[in-house]
């Protein structure tokens, strides 16, 4: 395939070694992406989306608007690297290529004929840079992104970055180097907000969720960083970290349009069917994705929409199975926050006002059953404040204390919600 000027190549990593995909560039109207010849003749390859089947024909320009999209902040972060690189929040295609060499999953964009493994490397980070990003966390985040060509999905102020467990160094990626953590900041919006993830965090691995692995980073005078280890990232004895792909429900289900369910949307619905198509194991995939839902409703997390929710790809990229649970805050702590779930069990979408009914239906949808699911439902609620309070008492002794706070208000809500649905 003949080259333009405004098309640029992408790669996967597939253990550790760089393959080309295909390309991507523009038309008149939208972003445009094809598969390449040579990859298609590959006894190897995957399609990069659900939404982006590997047989011949043109491409829905919706869904890849909505896969490359999806690979790119979101709100201030994107309006401030869009402003630095002088260009449109909509040009998808000029912003891909300034935040090309590290993202969600394992593709890398680049130039005809650049290398995508050449230049791969570490820097220092600076002596006093988490203080910054914690008490500059709008200013500072853009900028880390364009220093490394990195790209994070999502709102929150954030880095990516790789720890060195052999000197406790952070650094910068360099390159395609990949990163191994995701550092958050509280960027004033929600108190306490990194303190709230890792206390939710921390209860979700104490009632038996795999869960991305989580730490805080004490800053004096200011909110601690939340560093969040990448579960897309994984050691394989090699010089560099390799790659997993992965996926989130809103980029493989582009036809709904909005990362939150409307009346009547039937995410859980769809998130199921979705799983049943692509894991390696459905059973027990749909079982977990309705587990996390009712984690969701104890912890009063409302903001579980699309985007919180991934498919991750095997090294190889042989088998799909769901990604562990990440992003899960309580946002019912703040008064402010919308309390219609984004992905619920129906009826009226708020997590006040779930029902077990409610929770039987989506159960059945999801293929547990109503008996097992009601079942897991009362676990959770007797288990639930056991954990939280653990949970708590982890993170004080580790010297967060306002994590005991965080938890009581957590607690509150909860009992509320209990009392509620009994």
């Amino acid at each position: 395939m003949a080259m333009s000027g405004r098309e640029l190549v992408v790669y996967r990593e597939r253990l550790g070694r760089f393959e080309e995909v295909g390309f991507v560039g523009t038309s008149e109207v939208a972003l445009t992406f094809s598969y390449s010849d040579s990859y298609r003749r590959n006894d190897s390859a995957q399609s990069i989306s659900h939404a982006l089947p590997l047989g011949a024909g043109e491409l829905p320009p919706s869904a890849v608007k909505s896969f490359f999209d999806g690979l790119l902040p979101e709100g201030s972060m994107r309006r401030v690297l869009s402003a630095s690189f002088h260009t449109s929040e909509d040009d998808l295609h000029e912003l891909i290529s300034r935040l090309n060499d590290e993202s969600a999953g394992a593709l890398v964009f680049k130039v005809a004929g650049e290398d995508p493994a050449w230049g791969r490397g570490y820097e220092s980070m600076g002596d006093f840079d988490f203080e910054r990003l914690a008490a500059f966390p709008r200013e500072f985040a853009p900028h880390a992104a364009v220093r490394s060509r990195l790209s994070l999905a999502g709102a929150q102020m954030k880095v990516g970055l790789h720890f060195d467990a052999a000197t406790g160094a952070w650094q910068y990626p360099k390159g395609a180097a990949p990163s191994s953590h995701i550092v958050k900041a509280c960027d004033g919006g929600f108190p306490l907000q990194t303190i709230n993830e890792a206390v939710c965090m921390a209860t979700a691995v104490r009632l038996g969720f795999d869960a991305a692995e989580c730490r805080l980073i004490p800053i004096d005078g200011s909110d601690p960083l939340l560093a969040v280890k990448r579960f897309d990232r994984i050691d394989a004895g090699s010089e560099f970290l390799h790659r997993l792909h992965q996926e989130d429900f809103f980029q493989a289900l582009p036809k709904f349009g909005d990362k939150y369910e409307p009346t009547d949307g039937n995410y859980a619905n769809n998130c199921a069917k979705l799983i049943n198509e692509e894991s390696a194991n459905p059973f027990g995939d749909r079982a977990m994705l309705f587990s996390r839902l009712v984690f969701d409703w104890a912890v009063g997390n409302a903001d579980n929409h699309l985007k919180n929710h991934s498919m991750l790809w095997s090294d190889d990229w042989s088998r799909k199975s769901l990604a562990p649970l990440y992003d899960v805050t309580s946002t019912t702590v703040y008064p402010e926050v919308d309390r219609e779930m984004g992905v619920s069990f129906g009826g009226s979408r708020r997590v006040d006002q779930v029902t077990r009914s409610e929770v039987a239906a989506t159960a059945k949808a999801c293929g547990v059953g109503e008996k097992r699911g009601l079942m897991e439902l009362d676990e959770t609620i007797e288990e639930f404040p056991a954990a939280l309070q653990a949970s708590v008492e982890a993170i004080c002794d580790q010297g967060f204390e306002l994590a005991e706070e965080m938890g009581d208000r957590i607690k509150k809500d909860f009992l509320k919600r209990r009392e509620l649905m009994a």
